[in-house]
């Protein structure tokens, strides 16, 4: 039988949720107590309404596997992030790795890696991507060229969550503060 909280308990609880969600902004806390910590994460953002990418503060949906600063775990395939800023951060300089260790130097040749055919349509996904932002499928990128790179990531996110995406928690003021700061 359940039982009835208290004042005392509920003011318990909120502080021990309080102190969950400070955690989930840090990148020091041990793997122990993200065991614990992530359970309540996963309680907290649990809507199931909005898109994954949305849900995990991760709106260019990186895969599990590198350490990211603000990562604070995964969902068995994709990586979850403590807020949206350091979900766009991580997608940014995964976008910046694209281009200078694999040459995806065009919206074509970034999609195709970032998104293969064997996962996605990749050339509906590169033909939206470049009608959104404005950039030709196989122009060259400039990584000097800081509006084109927020044009260019917000027209991925929006295929990778919805063209809903700015009614949601997503916002392009957001997007450009990080690529403006890196």
């Amino acid at each position: 039988m359940p039982q009835k909280l208290t004042d005392k308990k509920k003011a318990l609880l909120v502080c021990s949720l309080g102190a969950a969600a400070y955690l989930l902004t840090r990148n020091d806390v041990p793997d122990a107590v993200k065991k614990v910590v992530n359970p309540i994460r996963k309680a907290l953002m649990g809507d199931r309404s909005l898109p994954r990418g949305l849900r995990n503060n991760n709106p260019l949906n990186l895969r599990k596997g590198v350490r990211w600063v603000g990562r604070t775990g995964d969902d068995g395939a994709f990586d979850i992030f403590s807020s949206m800023y350091y979900g766009w951060r991580a997608g940014l300089h995964n976008f910046k790795t694209q281009y200078t260790k694999y040459g995806c130097t065009t919206i074509s040749k970034l999609i195709n890696r970032w998104a293969p055919p064997s996962e996605n349509d990749t050339a509906k996904y590169i033909r939206f991507v470049a009608n959104e932002s404005g950039f030709g499928q196989d122009a060259l990128i400039q990584l000097s060229d800081k509006e084109t790179i927020a044009k260019i990531l917000w027209a991925m996110a929006q295929m990778e969550n919805g063209p809903e995406i700015a009614k949601k928690r997503l916002t392009y003021a957001e997007l450009l503060r990080v690529v403006n700061q890196y």
